[in-house]
């Protein structure tokens, strides 16, 4: 099995793109990254060179992995088990001396990775969240609550800023520094990306993200504490999903914390259907 490296996200995705889309909502993760990156979204950031791969044997995809430093690696194989893929796809990456922080994919594929790349670099790993990937097709009609969705706007920015490091400081338990949250509220304002629940004043946010061909994700979905219990999360998600459907979307996916009951419960409250279970494991230095 051969390892394929790809300079440009276009290049990448006319190879990958097809056979990643046998499980696009599965898969739409790393391929709203790509598409991202050749649709120039994040141009005007400072970032390193992306790591675009595909498996090749006799000419057949076997997977694909694709890392935006400083983040980690996603992979992904119909192989079951991908011992073959993840054993290649590990040397690969330690001849060329290529950093993995860690392993995001199928719970079965990233498993499988951090085992085969511990064994060849001797580095220790731990299993962090378990991510449920879920789909909808169709938005379920929820309770009604006070107040209006509508695109944020660039007066935004403060209490976007806000709310962009209170979700990361819930999510990694710690918050991103204020130019980071500054410049991340900027780009999604920017991009029309961005969309809020105003109920005199901005009470919940969540935002769209990642086109694939044929679905978008829908991500940064928060609302802090003391609006809590209120129903502006639902509210506002279930608006975006319906209005993502009536923009051409097949479909809209989001991930969640499988330790979080509540958000899964809400999720499906929508019309949110789980298809898959992601796991991510990070390397010990």
């Amino acid at each position: 099995m051969q390892i394929r490296s790809f300079t440009s996200a276009r290049d990448f995705l006319d190879r990958a793109q097809d056979y990643l889309a046998q499980e696009e909502s599965v898969n739409g993760l790393m391929l709203g990254i790509a598409i991202r990156l050749e649709m120039e979204f994040d141009a005007d950031l400072e970032q390193e060179p992306p790591i675009l791969l595909v498996a090749e044997q006799d000419g057949e995809l076997m997977g694909t992995a694709v890392m935006t430093p400083p983040h980690k690696l996603i992979v992904y194989s119909h192989l079951d088990p991908a011992h073959e893929f993840t054993t290649a796809l590990s040397s690969y990456l330690q001849k060329h001396e290529i950093p993995v922080p860690g392993v995001l994919g199928p719970e079965r594929v990233s498993n499988m990775f951090a085992s085969t790349y511990h064994a060849l670099t001797e580095k220790l790993f731990q299993p962090g969240m378990r991510q449920g990937v879920y789909e909808l097709r169709t938005v379920n009609n929820v309770t009604a609550v006070s107040g209006q969705f509508r695109l944020a706007k660039a007066e935004d920015v403060g209490v976007i800023t806000n709310f962009v490091q209170a979700f990361s400081k819930d999510l990694h338990s710690e918050a991103v520094e204020t130019s980071a949250a500054l410049s991340h509220a900027q780009q999604l304002i920017k991009h029309g990306m961005l969309y809020v629940w105003e109920d005199d004043g901005v009470v919940s946010m969540a935002a769209s993200v990642r086109p694939t061909p044929n679905g978008m994700s829908v991500n940064l979905v928060y609302t802090p504490p003391e609006k809590r219990r209120e129903g502006y999360a639902t509210a506002l998600v279930a608006a975006l999903s319906q209005h993502l459907l009536n923009e051409g979307c097949k479909f809209t996916t989001l991930f969640t914390d499988l330790a979080n009951p509540t958000s899964n419960h809400i999720y499906q409250e929508i019309g949110y259907n789980k298809v898959a279970e992601f796991t991510e494991y990070t390397f010990l230095d």
